[in-house]
């Protein structure tokens, strides 16, 4: 139902009661009352056409149990990021091309489930440092390159699946700290490889 531009708490409430897959990339605005409706949909929620929300709203849409996909945020405030993270299944973020707190990104990985940030094309250490934290998957597919031992040292804290599926190569070196990642590594952007990258990645568990 990607054509809706607008529709009434009613309306909402209505189309909750589809089970499964609800997208409405049409809304670019809603209000606190239309999102608590939306959120009761027995499935993910598709809402990319939003480019901004209040607290308010995002307080709602954090209550919704299936997948959350708002990826037409540029931006967010830590207070908005902390509320969206009670959401309960994967929260696709990938409109932001920056996370400019550390305030921010701690934020963000209090949630526990999936978490995609696939905007971002660079992040600082202490950025890094802050999503390796995040005990769900973490999706970083935006980074086109990771040539800092000590950074890719950082994301491989990461206890969950970490998916940096936008690096088309890698050092030895970076391979290296990359395999002692503890949860799944993915790595599928990676279009050629060297004997020594592939001995140490081969040691990831």
């Amino acid at each position: 139902l990607n054509g809706l531009t607008t529709i009434t708490p009613e309306v909402a409430e209505a189309l909750a009661k589809h089970e499964g897959w609800l997208s409405l990339e049409g809304l670019t605005t809603i209000t606190p009352e239309v999102a608590e409706a939306l959120a009761k949909c027995d499935g993910d929620l598709t809402l990319d056409g939003l480019s901004k929300i209040t607290p308010e709203v995002a307080e709602a849409l954090a209550k919704c149990e299936g997948n959350l996909s708002l990826n037409g945020l540029t931006s967010i405030t830590p207070e908005v990021a902390e509320v969206l993270a009670k959401c309960e299944g994967w929260l696709s973020l990938n409109g932001l091309t920056e996370l400019n707190s550390v305030a921010l990104a701690k934020a963000l990985t209090k949630h526990e489930g999936g978490l995609s940030l696939n905007g971002l094309t660079t992040i600082t250490p202490e950025i890094a440092e802050a999503l390796a934290k995040c005990e769900g998957e973490l999706h970083l597919n935006g980074l086109t390159e990771l040539n800092s031992v000590a950074l890719a040292k950082t994301l491989a804290k990461c206890e969950g699946r970490l998916s940096l599926n936008g690096l088309t190569t890698t050092t030895p070196e970076v391979a290296e700290v990359l395999a002692k990642c503890e949860g799944q590594l993915h790595l599928n952007g990676l279009t050629t490889i060297t004997p020594e990258v592939a001995e140490a990645l081969a040691k990831h568990r």
